[in-house]
């Protein structure tokens, strides 16, 4: 009986760290970018986000699950940072979701979704998926 419980607080735990990530996605967004991406975000990207935060947040025990929490000011204007997954105990960042403009020759404007982790001190890119944003600039994040 107590081990369900286990599970299900861990269960629980990490289900709140990707939603409280999507939150942070949706804010960074804002209403401008949101309106055009949020669904295909929701569909394409969040669950490699959530995989990956999965993945992540295995390597702790249940005890140093509960320090574990998602950053809350997303970088603005043409910031990369979306939002951290942050070890409260250490005060050191587990995994940092990014996303970046690309403009490749004749394309349009597309956005990059990855995310790097402190296993290799965060130099390794970890594709999530691109979303397509259209020929026009996009407007600046949380605009």
């Amino acid at each position: 009986e107590a081990e369900n419980t286990i599970i299900t607080v861990t269960e629980d735990h990490v289900s709140n760290l990707v939603k409280d990530g999507q939150t942070q996605v949706l804010k960074k967004f804002g209403p401008r970018i949101g309106e055009v991406l949020a669904d295909e975000f929701e569909e394409m990207i969040l669950p490699q986000m959530e995989e990956a935060i999965r993945q992540v947040t295995l390597q702790f025990d249940d005890d140093q699950l509960a320090f574990l929490t998602v950053t809350e000011n997303p970088g603005k204007g043409l910031s990369e940072k979306i939002f951290h997954l942050r070890n409260t105990l250490t005060n050191e960042d587990i995994i940092r979701f990014h996303v970046r403009r690309d403009h490749p020759p004749q394309q349009g404007y597309w956005f990059n979704f990855h995310y790097h982790t402190y296993h290799d001190d965060f130099a390794t890119h970890y594709e999530l998926g691109n979303l397509y944003w259209a020929k026009n600039t996009p407007p600046k994040w949380m605009s």
